[in-house]
């Protein structure tokens, strides 16, 4: 019993020491992408397949007619990345992007004018080729959503379309499903992952209204809840479960704030309330940590008072302190997949990362992977009330939870963050662990859209 003690005392350490240091992030791309790039969205399929797709740095009401949009993609958690150049799309602004499977992803793209027709292009050989496809009325020039290899929904302020075929064709969504935005209120977005939020069959996207639209059933009906004031942006929205939620306000049409605004909820959406301010000052991202209820990153795109940002980090709702993970660094997104796998995109504020093309300074751009177990495994509170029985254990584990379906998805880390076991699970079914080396690991389960990690000892 000492023995086994000293185990999970070690990891409880080990995990409260990840949280505390800033070392947790390591670089698995450096400026590969061009220094005058900037990443405008991240699809994390898993630990390692990645996809993210760039664009040059402009002005988005002239596109140049020889930007050319950039995707880059790792099948092997981010040792190596490919890098295509989008022929296809030539003279399009690149919004957002959606991982199929390895070989296959959809992006957005935009032109900006009243004569786009704003198409997608997919791509089912890994990136090599990319096929145009356009939704009705322009609706596919902002937002994509899948919420499985086949169902999605693309999103341009109230012009939405939903696919059943895998993006092959789309349906527009009668306009008497969707409230009607205002005459000048727009989806306003710096980059496009982290200004929508997915969980389950739920999407939110913010407005410069100062509202959040809702989905619960994968974009065919929606509602609209007024957050902060009719002319404020909520530029991102982030959500752990379908119930817990954060929206930043950062500003209106024409005003920055130096301090951002955030707002939280506790259902779905219905109702927010204000947080407290964040404390870091002007933020454009925020991210949450599936599996981990109310875990937050956030960080900015730019400057404010030559105060060079970092990517921040808070653990209760934003009740508490944020810490710094990542310091002299812009974040452009960021996506998490569990407490122990995710990835963000954005570039170093160092004089190191200093690039200059034809006279011009920019900045080096990164894709960092987070390492570490991020859940410290002291936390008692859990989104499903689960348990592990016995627990040190040595062949078995008996897993009972409640209010949730009879069957689960259960993915096993060890201390690194390293994904060890994965399979299916039903209720008080007992879940074999003998392969397991000895020693101290996590379990993650999710079912019915909720999910909890324990810590455990194999014998």
């Amino acid at each position: 019993m000492k023995k086994n003690l000293t185990l999970l005392q070690a990891f409880c350490l080990l995990a409260a020491s990840v949280l505390s240091g800033q070392n947790a992030w390591q670089p698995v791309s450096i400026n590969q992408l061009p220094a005058n790039f900037e990443f405008k969205s991240i699809s994390v399929l898993n630990d390692n397949v990645v996809w993210a797709v760039a664009d040059s740095l402009y002005d988005i009401s002239s596109v140049p007619a020889n930007a050319i949009p950039v995707v880059m993609r790792t099948l092997d958690g981010g040792q190596t990345w490919e890098y295509h150049q989008v022929e296809e799309a030539i003279g399009r602004f690149a919004w957002d992007i959606q991982a199929l499977n390895d070989s296959t992803a959809i992006f957005t793209t935009n032109q900006f004018n009243n004569f786009d027709n704003r198409p997608i292009y997919k791509t089912t050989n890994g990136g090599v080729d990319w096929r145009k496809i356009v939704p009705p009325q322009g609706s596919g020039g902002v937002y994509i959503h899948f919420f499985d290899a086949q169902n999605g929904v693309v999103i341009n302020r109230q012009r939405i379309s939903t696919t059943t075929n895998a993006g092959e064709n789309w349906t527009l969504v009668p306009a008497a499903n969707i409230p009607t935005f205002g005459a000048n209120e727009f989806t306003i977005l710096y980059t496009a992952s982290n200004a929508t939020a997915q969980v389950g069959d739920h999407v939110w996207f913010g407005t410069s209204g100062g509202r959040v639209y809702h989905t619960t059933d994968r974009g065919h009906h929606w509602t609209a809840a007024q957050v902060a004031a009719s002319n404020e942006v909520v530029l991102s929205i982030a959500f752990s479960d379908t119930l817990n939620g954060v929206a930043l306000v950062n500003g209106t049409l024409n005003v920055v704030y130096p301090v951002s605004k955030l707002y939280k909820t506790t259902d779905g959406g219905l109702t927010w309330t204000p947080a407290p301010d964040s404390p870091q000052g002007d933020i454009t991202v925020l991210g949450a940590v599936p599996g981990a209820p109310r875990h937050y990153f956030s960080g900015s795109l730019y400057e404010i008072d030559l105060n060079i940002p970092s990517i921040d980090y808070n653990t209760d709702h934003l009740e508490t302190i944020w810490t710094s993970t990542l310091d002299s660094s812009y974040l452009n997104c960021i996506e998490f997949i569990s407490p122990y796998s995710g990835y963000a995109l954005g570039y170093g504020g160092r004089v190191s990362d200093e690039v200059f093309i034809n006279g011009e300074s920019w900045l080096r751009n990164y894709i960092w992977k987070w390492t570490a177990n991020l859940i410290d495994v002291t936390e008692v509170e859990n989104a499903i009330q689960l348990q592990l029985m016995p627990n040190p254990a040595s062949d078995w584990l008996y897993l009972d939870w409640k209010e949730t379906g009879n069957d689960a998805l259960v993915r096993i880390f060890n201390p690194q963050g390293q994904l060890v076991q994965t399979g299916q699970v039903s209720r008080q079914q007992p879940l074999s662990i003998r392969q397991l080396p000895a020693g101290p690991y996590v379990l993650h389960l999710e079912t019915a859209g909720q999910t909890s990690s324990l810590p455990f000892v194999k014998l």
